[in-house]
Parts: C-alpha cells; structure tokens; sequence
C-alpha cells in the first residue's frame, strides 16, 4: 500500500511567508490608526467631524488638541478640516480641494478646510456646501488675509488657530476685521474724487471760452474779388449701382450647451 508523503513548504516560503503576514498586519493598523487621527471628533448632534492631520509636524501634542477644540465649535454648521503638508506637486488651492473631498466622501460637500503648505509657502481656506455660501472666495481672501503674517513668523498654530475662530465668527453672524477691503474701498473713493474734480474743472474752464459762433459774429469780415472767371478743368465719373430689391440677406445661430463646474473654493495667501 502506497503512502502519499505529507506536503512539504518550500524553505523560500517558509522564511518569506511570515514577513508577508506581518506585513500585511502592519498596513492595516497603518491605516487604521491614520484614520483614527485624521478624525478627531464628532458631533452628535449634527453629526459634522474635526479632521487634523499635521503632514509637515507644524504642531506639538498639545497645539494639536487646543486646536482640535477650537475646530469643534465651527462641527454645530459644518465638518472642519485642518491640514499641514510640505510635499506637494500642485498648486495649493489643487491639493486642498482634493484632501477635502477625499477626507469626507462623496456626497458629503459641507465643510471648511484650512491649509498650510510649507511646499509652496501658501494658507489656503477652501469651504464647500452651505459653508461656501456663506464664506465665498471674499471671506476666505479676507481670513487669510488676516493671519498669513502668523504663518511667516512660524507661529503655524497661532495662525490655524485665530483663521478658525475668524470662520466662527462669520459664521455666526459676528464681524470680522476686513482692512484690506477697507483699504481698496478708501482707493476708489479718492480715485472717484479725482475724477469728479477733474469733471468739474474741466467744465469750470470751458465756460470763459468763447464759442466759434460767437468769433465769428464778433469779427470784421471781408471780401474783394478781382476779375472773377469761370473755367471747366476735368471731368470725374463715379460708378453707382442700382441696388436689386430681389437682394436677400441669412443669418446663421448657434447654440450653447451648459458644463459643470468645480465643486467648492476659497482663496489663500503666501506667506
């Protein structure tokens, strides 16, 4: 009676095999520990989270969880997403839209997202959803406006921190300071000023100025003629046509179709 002999592992596989499991073990609690510490919190209520991930280790343990708090108060409206990187390929306002809609999903649009990206030397504040609609690329340009100049001193969480409580503070319906808006709104005014007393002078000045009617009337004319002859030089022909009433005219159209837009936006500020 013939016995089958047990089947027996290679020595390859059975020093390689065991690295392979290990490997695999260590990518999944890669992954799971990376998506534990992106998503911080989550409101019960509104069921909005704060998403952190301090890519270019901008932020200290304990910056991490100040401004995790601060997040929170923006989670009663929408998600808040906070997001540090110094390895990137794209333009800032590129990678923030991508990190955003990645981080949330599809069909999850409602949030704001604050970016600092020492690649580029660039904050950048993207929002989406109903967050959009109340930020807008103005009040993005504004807030980042207001504390890029934290991000060029290095006080990276100084400049997270006050951008987030500026985008509660809107949202709430506070005010914010806009000096820039202030500044280019003072330019007009004195651009407009210009141009009223350039109207008015111009028009103040043409008042003393006597019409060429009335030189006319005013000066002394006259005329002597001297053997005055009447003498036939040439001969010019000009070419009309007639035109036809059969003549018809057409006139062609086009028409256009609508295309889909970028979902979201926001604006930034070097620093």
């Amino acid at each position: 009676m013939k016995i089958d002999k047990p089947y027996k592992i290679s020595r390859f596989w059975q020093l390689f095999l065991p690295l392979v499991l290990i490997g695999f073990l260590f990518l999944t609690n890669t992954n799971v520990a990376r998506a534990e510490k992106t998503l911080r919190f989550v409101n019960e209520e509104t069921g909005y989270g704060v998403y952190l991930d301090d890519y270019a280790d901008l932020l200290t343990g304990e910056e991490e969880s100040s401004l995790v708090e601060e997040m929170k108060r923006i989670t009663g409206f929408a998600n808040a997403l906070f997001v540090t990187v110094d390895v990137n390929n794209h333009s800032t306002a590129s990678f923030s839209k991508v990190y955003f809609h990645d981080m949330l999903g599809e069909g999850v649009e409602n949030g704001v997202l604050f970016t600092i990206d020492m690649r580029n030397r660039e904050i950048y504040l993207f929002s989406d959803g109903n967050m959009y609609s109340i930020l807008g690329s103005s009040y993005a340009y504004t807030i980042t406006d207001n504390v890029y100049k934290y991000a060029g001193r290095q006080e990276y969480f100084t400049c997270a921190s006050e951008a987030f409580d500026q985008v509660y503070q809107v949202v709430n319906g506070d005010r914010i300071a806009q000096p820039m808006k202030y500044i280019s709104n003072f330019l007009i005014a004195l651009l407009a000023a210009g141009l009223i007393n350039f109207g008015i002078i111009s028009m103040a000045s043409r008042l003393g100025k006597p019409s060429e009617r009335e030189l006319l009337e005013k000066a002394r004319l006259q005329f002597e003629l001297h053997d005055v002859r009447e003498r036939k030089t040439h001969t010019t022909k000009i070419y009309s046509p007639v035109e036809s009433s059969d003549s018809s005219s057409g006139g062609g159209g086009s028409s256009g179709g609508g295309g889909g837009g970028s979902s979201g936006g926001g604006g930034g500020h070097s620093f």
